[in-house]
């Protein structure tokens, strides 16, 4: 069982940075004892049929699955990330005046395969979930890609929302996950996998009962640019 007291404290101990905009990344982010098995353990659901698949302009194709039909290493992340600690860790490092409810359902999340030669065009995130009635603020992506070389492409660009420049790359690399806030005014997207690459991760949103920003209180789609 992963270890959720020693992920709350790397992210209280963890380092704001604020160019192009608010988020904090952190390497070992969950004490998995054998990433290889943790790794293979999950690329299990590849031969299951997924709960979502997206085949659209912006990115391609990608299979997500939000329910661990059966795999333990599944179900432990979306454990760890559908958790209340968990999210008020995130509000406390983030200094939020209001509670942080995790997405228990993993609308549009949850562990997603994005196969050789997609993408994700830059964009701002929808600001607001129907299904939960909540506004979406923070972002959480872990990376499960064991032996990631950087000519393997389909790393996160984040782009600075004035000069529309990209100011930050992270690299997908095994257990590294990145956390930041989510609004109009923080573009980001993911350059072309690799011919050979399978980009594996876990991406989890957090919701609020207000927007970061009143003035972007009126809810909107994805805003791609």
């Amino acid at each position: 069982m992963i270890n959720l007291d020693s992920t709350k404290q790397k992210i209280a101990q963890s380092k704001i940075n604020e160019q192009p905009f608010e988020y904090i990344v952190i390497d070992n982010f969950l004490d998995i004892p054998n990433p290889e098995e943790f790794y293979k353990g999950l690329q299990q659901n590849q031969q299951l049929t997924e709960n979502q698949l997206y085949n659209t302009q912006e990115n391609g194709s990608k299979r997500q699955f939000t329910a661990s039909n059966g795999n333990p290493f599944l179900q432990e992340l979306l454990d760890v990330f559908s958790n209340d600690d968990l999210a008020q860790s995130i509000a406390d490092r983030f200094g939020f005046d209001q509670k942080l409810y995790p997405d228990i359902t993993f609308e549009g999340g949850g562990l997603t395969f994005s196969p050789p030669g997609t993408f994700l065009r830059y964009h701002g995130d929808f600001n607001f979930s129907s299904r939960a009635q909540k506004y979406r603020v923070i972002n959480a992506i872990l990376y499960l890609n064991h032996g990631y070389k950087t000519s393997d492409g389909g790393q996160l660009h984040l782009v600075d929302p004035h000069s529309d420049t990209v100011e930050r790359i992270v690299e997908p690399v095994f257990n590294r996950c990145v956390i930041f806030k989510t609004s109009k005014d923080t573009p980001h997207g993911v350059n072309r996998n690799s011919e050979n690459f399978t980009r594996v991760s876990f991406n989890s949103y957090f919701y609020a009962d207000r927007p970061l920003l009143e003035e972007q209180s009126q809810p909107h789609r994805t805003l791609w640019k």
